[in-house]
């Protein structure tokens, strides 16, 4: 049957998925086939569900990851997605073109590494907990455990964990996408509905940021030197060690990837965790030696940015639909509603005050936030969702309004992106 199938030339419908189409094919077709055929019988995982059908194979130097994506949020397909390359293997698994689960085997991608590149936990806490995690146990469950972070902030980084492996498979120019059509369920319980098409936007976002990091550092005008004491090196993660031994004392971004034998990607996340943490020192010679800086600090801005004009929107939006009743009153309690949250987050909020359209001042926050440590970040947003708790109250409980949830069911994408 395989050889028959080599036999024949490829059908119209068919070159999509395997990332040709008529009059161009990068390769024979029989190795196209046989690709095909050793992506069924790799025997890493994460494995396909038993009874699931390959319904899509992706050549990534023919078609992006987002594309793919973008077509299985289209189609409404349900199922496994998985990526390969070299000893990379990374899933995301879909629900009626929602994407609601992902999975990754590189250390870059694990909850630790992620919850301290987001600055929710420092690299010395990060290395305390792995020396305190238990065989078996889950990180996050000692985080919890030992103080590390409360629950709600480990559902945060969980979903902040997944939507960074989605972004990092968008990502990839080289490898094989497969995706198997069928119900597919994680094997953990942890299912969470994202916003598909905000996903993807934000993910092109992260890529681009990254890629504008990695420029601002290549060539041989910078160079990367480990100011790590001799003495945690013992507490350095796998993946950090390695980047960190790279470095022979001082070398170039080229230099460190070529040591380590890492992808540019995971060379470049690692090193501005280890860079935030002040376990590297990345310096520029020659005439702008802020330039590095800027462009590892762009990201950041962005971020905070995005997420107060998502907070932003969803205020506006509950304003204008409560508009109509009583809007001199409704001043005066969202007023007061922010002067009582500002008092219990001084540290972010102090001498501020919203805007004469009661919208957040964007402005002052972005800078106050600009250089901040993760906890002041954290309250900032903790602040933001407490606004819009007292908001959704108001809509929710006003006796004129009829269509308070379809409301907020429309805002939720918006809500998220500002309180996650």
């Amino acid at each position: 049957m395989a050889r028959a199938c080599r036999s024949r030339s490829l059908r119209a419908g068919s070159r999509p998925a395997l990332g040709t189409t008529k009059g161009e094919t990068s390769e024979p077709e029989e190795t196209v086939l046989d690709r095909v055929a050793a992506t069924l019988r790799d025997p890493r995982g994460p494995h396909p569900p038993p009874n699931a059908t390959l319904a899509l194979w992706v050549d990534l130097q023919c078609a992006s990851a987002a594309e793919a994506i973008e077509w299985l949020h289209r189609s409404r397909k349900s199922g496994f997605l998985r990526l390969s390359y070299r000893d990379h293997r990374k899933a995301v698994y879909f629900r009626e073109g929602e994407v609601v689960f992902a999975s990754s085997n590189q250390r870059i991608d694990r909850l630790g590494p992620c919850l301290a590149r987001q600055g929710v936990l420092s690299l010395d806490e990060l290395r305390a907990a792995n020396r305190e995690v238990r065989p078996q146990e889950r990180f996050g469950k000692t985080l919890v455990t030992h103080g590390y972070l409360e629950p709600r902030h480990l559902w945060d980084g969980i979903r902040d964990q997944l939507e960074e492996i989605v972004w990092s498979v968008m990502a990839y120019r080289e490898g094989v996408l497969a995706f198997w059509q069928g119900e597919a369920a994680p094997d953990n319980l942890v299912r969470i509905d994202f916003n598909t098409r905000a996903l993807l936007d934000r993910g092109r976002e992260w890529r681009e940021e990254l890629e504008a990091w990695i420029e601002a550092v290549r060539g041989d005008a910078v160079r990367i030197s480990s100011v790590e004491p001799p003495g945690n090196r013992a507490d350095l993660d796998g993946l950090e060690a390695h980047i960190t031994d790279a470095l022979l004392g001082d070398a170039t971004f080229e230099e460190v990837c070529r040591r380590s034998g890492f992808d540019l990607f995971t060379v470049a996340r690692t090193l501005r965790l280890l860079e935030d943490a002040g376990c590297v020192e990345i310096r520029r010679l020659g005439d702008d030696p802020e330039s590095t800086f800027r462009a590892h600090n762009e990201a950041r801005v962005r971020q905070t940015h995005r997420r107060l004009a998502a907070a932003n929107h969803c205020i506006e939006g509950m304003l204008k639909c409560l508009e109509p009743y009583d809007m001199e009153g409704l001043a005066t309690r969202t007023r007061a509603a922010f002067d009582e949250i500002a008092a219990r987050f001084p540290g972010v909020l102090a001498e501020l005050s919203l805007t004469h359209q009661l919208l957040l001042p964007v402005d002052a926050l972005e800078k106050r936030l600009f250089d901040a440590p993760a906890e002041l970040r954290r309250d900032a947003f903790e602040a933001v969702a407490a606004l819009l708790d007292y908001l959704e109250f108001e809509l929710m409980n006003h006796a004129q309004v009829e269509d308070a949830a379809e409301l907020l069911e429309t805002l939720r994408p918006f809500r998220e992106e500002a309180t996650r």
